[in-house]
């Protein structure tokens, strides 16, 4: 695939755009809803736009994890049942992105953010989300089913990948919204950085813009890290179920 030609001033809103989208993306998740499109719009091809915004986030994710990390909120347990499903799913992604339209995935990723979104919502005054509950039955095994699922959406596409872990995490495996929110961030590692070796081998990533995006992310996520931490947990729930529900809205319509 040929290279974009993107001029700086180009380049610093794609800095500025990312750095603002991955900030929230940290927090909350749905930030590609916006990166990608606004790559389109200046006129990235999609692939390329999807393989920038998930290769680039990997930037997010070293400094999130580091901050997270020292915080004591990631539960790693959890994460290495995962372990398999996110190494083998993105390169099954990075597939279905050259050969099915990203709307398919993108419409029943909705669905099921909508359903988890509701849920929490019909039970937003219980402690779900407030305080940590104990792991379901036979936990490891649905973390490994959920690992290659997860895995393979985000070398598929990647949008709304955040919000529908944190349902999972906190809805199903009983994790806080804090919890939730920093526990992503080991579990879109790996899928990440495989997707971003598939992207690299299928000749979608640019160094200009990769480095641009890579760099916003960087510093959006030691922000948004930050600010997750020192938000209580009541208020994250309620900023969480308000992006889940919206973001949801805009895929479908």
């Amino acid at each position: 695939m040929e290279n974009i030609d993107l001029n700086v001033w180009m380049l610093v809103a794609v800095f500025i755009v990312t750095f603002f989208t991955k900030t929230y993306g940290v927090i909350i998740g749905g930030a590609s809803f916006i990166l990608q499109p606004f790559l389109l719009a200046i006129g990235v091809p999609p692939q390329m736009a999807i393989a920038h915004d998930i290769a680039g986030t990997n930037g997010s994710t070293i400094s999130g994890l580091y901050v997270f990390r020292k915080s004591g909120s990631i539960r790693f347990k959890l994460s290495s049942y995962m372990l398999p499903g996110l190494v083998v799913g993105p390169f099954a992604g990075v597939w279905l992105l050259s050969v099915v339209p990203a709307s398919y995935i993108e419409n029943f990723i909705a669905v099921v953010s909508c359903l988890g979104a509701g849920y929490l919502l019909i039970r937003r005054k219980s402690k779900e989300g407030l305080e940590e509950a104990p792991l379901p039955q036979n936990w490891s095994l649905y973390a490994v089913i959920y690992g290659f699922f997860i895995g393979a959406y985000i070398g598929f596409s990647g949008a709304g990948g955040g919000i529908v872990t944190g349902l999972v995490l906190v809805s199903f495996f009983g994790l806080t919204m804090t919890q939730s929110i920093a526990t992503k961030r080991i579990i879109h590692a790996l899928p990440f950085i495989t997707s971003a070796f598939g992207y690299l081998a299928m000749g979608w990533l640019q160094w200009d813009l990769f480095l641009t995006v890579f760099s916003a992310c960087l510093c959006a996520g030691w922000v948004g890290s930050h600010i997750t931490l020192r938000l209580n947990e009541k208020v994250l729930k309620v900023i969480f179920l308000s992006a889940a529900i919206l973001m949801a809205l805009i895929i479908l319509f």
